[in-house]
């Protein structure tokens, strides 16, 4: 088996956008539509393109397992760049094989080069085992963010 870590390409759109499906289905089908996915995708093209933005693929052999999405942010008070990873998926077929702790350190090693001192993520508050996977990588509790909608939600 061949595993390679490497930047989204503009043929490799299509099925991302599939497996970017599968992967929003997976946290919230009641609202994943493939027309918000599309945009999604679209605007990390954008940004990665004007190198605001990293997007990277885990290839296996000839198919994609997963993906990594994360960016450089600085924090204006304390004048600190770091890293802050988006999203991460690894598709169920590909599942504990070591392939996300791959990504996670190619992130890392990224972010640290850019001049990142620290890590910062977001896990959804019912994703148990993302919680689990980040925290035995090193990440720890920093802070919670809770969400209230205002309004009846647009069509999306």
């Amino acid at each position: 088996m061949v595993f390679v870590i490497r930047p989204l390409e503009p043929g490799d759109v299509a099925e991302i956008e599939q497996l970017a499906y599968t992967y929003n289905c997976e946290l919230d089908a009641e609202v994943t539509r493939m027309e918000a996915v599309k945009r999604w995708i679209a605007h990390v093209q954008q940004e990665a393109a004007a190198r605001r933005h990293f997007f990277w693929l885990a290839w296996v052999d000839d198919q994609v397992a997963g993906f990594i999405s994360f960016q450089l942010r600085h924090n204006p008070f304390t004048r600190e760049t770091y890293g802050f990873i988006e999203d991460m998926y690894i598709a169920p077929t590909f599942r504990r094989c070591g392939y996300a702790h791959a990504l996670a350190q190619a992130a890392y090693t990224e972010l640290t080069n850019q001049g990142a001192y620290s890590i910062q993520l977001d896990v959804l508050a019912n994703n148990k085992a993302a919680l689990a996977f980040w925290q035995k990588l090193g990440l720890t509790l920093h802070h919670y963010v809770l969400s209230m909608p205002l309004a009846v939600p647009r069509n999306k």
